[in-house]
């Protein structure tokens, strides 16, 4: 036992240390010849009468995005300000933590608080994601089609719908069939070959994981019942959509000319950016995929990377403003 524990800390300081490692190498293709004089002086230039409105548009965004996770939950009988703060609050903590930690702390809160299963809790967080990935796929197609097309967009593309159609099929087809003691059994079936101690440590894995695994998959119950992912599929419209029409905002706040199309692959390129293990969020990748959707239209990338750090330093005054009336409750 002792053994297996060392192993898993080793197995985790070495995944850290690969999102580290990531993180840096992006970090420095960033900034690398950047001009960080021209880069204060933009910052500087933009028009700061859309600042709050930006916040306020962000923070209905926000507020989509918590109903839409309300009606991935169970029925339970939760304020929608609760959901809204803890919203906030896991996002904040994904700024600073790796693999979206902040998300699991979401669905380990919620769970604990309105005493349900915390696994089935952070499964409805994980089918908001393969949800939004879903978005994204919409969005880039909807880009592609009206505006520009190459073999790069066209690739990203087609893994996207690899991970989150097959994903949503996957979970749509476990939940609704009740697959999850079959997939185990099969695991175990095709331990039959191996070593009999090795397949003895398989087997007995399997086993403890079962029923943790039958309530994780609760919390896609949402996918089964059409008539609310129908609901969901709006507010995830509204939620995205919010998010092109900030992108075009804060552009306009640089005195760029954009348009709708620049948005949706800014918005793609970010939301597929997150997939990479990083040791933040918000940091190297973040901005790497900003300039590259930036650069698909002749945007430069010092300006680029000042927007890109100007739209995360307002997201974060805001998601920290909710996190202290969080706090303060």
């Amino acid at each position: 036992m002792q053994a297996h524990c060392i192993h898993m800390i080793m197995k985790k300081k070495k995944s850290n240390l690969i999102a580290l490692a990531i993180t840096i190498i992006f970090t420095i293709i960033v900034i690398w010849n950047v001009n960080f004089g021209e880069l204060v002086m933009l910052c500087g230039l933009m028009n700061k009468h859309y600042i709050l409105p930006y916040m306020v548009i962000f923070a209905i965004v926000m507020l989509a995005r918590a109903i839409r996770w309300q009606l991935l939950l169970p029925k339970v009988k939760c304020k929608l300000y609760d959901l809204y703060e803890i919203y906030m609050t896991s996002n904040l903590l994904n700024v600073f933590l790796p693999a979206r930690a902040g998300d699991v702390f979401r669905g380990v809160y919620f769970g604990q608080r309105y005493n349900l299963s915390k696994l089935s809790m952070v499964g409805t967080v994980l089918a908001e994601r393969i949800l939004d990935g879903l978005s994204v796929i919409c969005l880039l197609s909807l880009g592609i089609i009206i505006h520009y097309r190459s073999q790069f967009v066209l690739n990203l593309l087609m893994l996207a719908i690899v991970m989150f159609v097959g994903s949503f099929v996957f979970m749509l087809w476990v939940y609704k069939y009740k697959k999850v003691d079959f997939i185990c059994e099969k695991i175990k079936n095709c331990t039959s070959k191996m070593p009999s101690e090795l397949s003895g440590k398989i087997c007995g894995f399997v086993d403890k994981c079962n029923p943790f695994l039958n309530l994780f998959m609760n919390g896609f119950e949402t996918f089964a019942d059409l008539k609310k992912m129908g609901i969901v599929a709006i507010f995830s419209a509204i939620s995205w959509v919010g998010d092109c029409f900030m992108v075009c905002f804060l552009l306009s706040a640089f005195g760029i000319d954009s348009h709708f199309t620049i948005s949706l692959f800014v918005v793609s390129f970010i939301a597929l950016s997150t997939i990479i293990p990083q040791s933040s969020m918000y940091i190297g990748l973040y901005q790497g995929a900003f300039i590259l959707a930036a650069q698909l239209f002749g945007i430069g990338k010092t300006i680029a990377l000042s927007v890109a750090l100007t739209q995360k330093l307002l997201m974060i005054f805001v998601y920290r403003i909710f996190t202290l009336i969080f706090v303060w409750r």
